[in-house]
């Protein structure tokens, strides 16, 4: 991050997780002196910095403009996370990483995105399943300013299964654990099966795992039209908890870890096992059972 940066923002990312709530946020403009999406591509080094690619070594950062409830808006920092041993599917991309926290955290619809690359083709369409994706502005460390339909023409979106962008809007599942667990994890997991995007399976799944210092992080499973891109429940929650590194720390597995899904047209069982077994192969996922309530 540039010397003319306030030293409090990326103190503030590192303790928040990659988060700056709207008043943070409004404060950091005021202080820098900087456009919003100017502040953003300023940002995009500190979003690289917590990065895990042991298998591409190339390391990417995103930052989200993100609109909150009543209009104002926060930011949010995405990175690549890869891990050795684990299907290629496992990976979290820095956009997904980004659209994630930022939905976690309460926001409406995404603004713009800052890049430290052009966004590949399984990111576009990820990115096509928000709602406004055809004027969400793409902004490249490199120079360029671009919406996303012009970086995805023709494209294949919500619509073409019958259903509308609602990545952000898309509300809470009515959902029930079969075994009504008060093990706080599993209910943390619960909570955020809840949350999750999952018109195309109808399979919500919520994830959370335990780091050995005590701490938690939770993700859910965010689907796309064209499946693939899909962001899975465990690998959204190992995501959090990489985001939350202090700068230079090494990212070492969860001690514990849940999964609870909702059986429907699929499952993110085996995967998630898969991926765990090459992360944390001492590790046993633990899965809990949900349903429609």
């Amino acid at each position: 991050m540039g010397s003319a940066l306030p030293a409090w923002i990326a103190e503030g990312l590192a303790e928040s997780g990659g988060w700056l709530d709207a008043a943070k946020f409004a404060r950091a403009l005021a202080e820098s002196r900087l456009e919003a999406g100017a502040l953003a591509l300023a940002l995009l080094p500190v979003a690289a910095a917590r990065a895990h690619a042991p298998v591409s070594g190339f390391e990417v950062g995103a930052v989200a403009l993100a609109t909150m409830k009543g209009g104002s808006e926060a930011l949010a920092l995405g990175a690549n996370l890869e891990f050795v041993g684990a299907p290629l599917e496992g990976t979290v991309h820095a956009e997904q990483a980004a659209v994630h926290l930022a939905r976690s955290h309460g926001a409406q619809r995404l603004r713009a995105l800052a890049l430290s690359t052009a966004p590949c083709g399984h990111c576009r369409q990820f990115l096509q399943e928000t709602e406004g994706a055809e004027d969400l502005q793409v902004l490249l460390e490199a120079g360029g300013d671009h919406r996303l339909v012009e970086l995805l023409p023709h494209s294949f979106g919500p619509e073409a299964l019958g259903k509308q962008p609602a990545l952000f809007g898309g509300g809470s599942a009515a959902l029930r654990l079969r075994d009504d667990s008060s093990d706080a994890l599993v209910r943390d997991a619960f909570e955020a099966a809840c949350l999750a995007h999952a018109p195309y399976s109808r399979s919500p799944a919520g994830a959370a795992v335990l780091r050995a210092d005590g701490r938690s992080f939770t993700g859910c499973s965010l689907e796309s039209v064209a499946f693939n891109p899909s962001l899975g429940a465990l690998a959204a929650a190992l995501s959090r908890m990489a985001m939350a590194r202090t700068p230079g720390e090494a990212f070492a597995p969860p001690v514990r870890a849940v999964l609870v899904e909702a059986a429907g047209l699929a499952s993110q069982r085996v995967l998630s096992e898969a991926l765990l077994g090459a992360f944390a192969p001492r590790l046993a996922l633990e899965v809990h059972a949900a349903e429609l309530a």
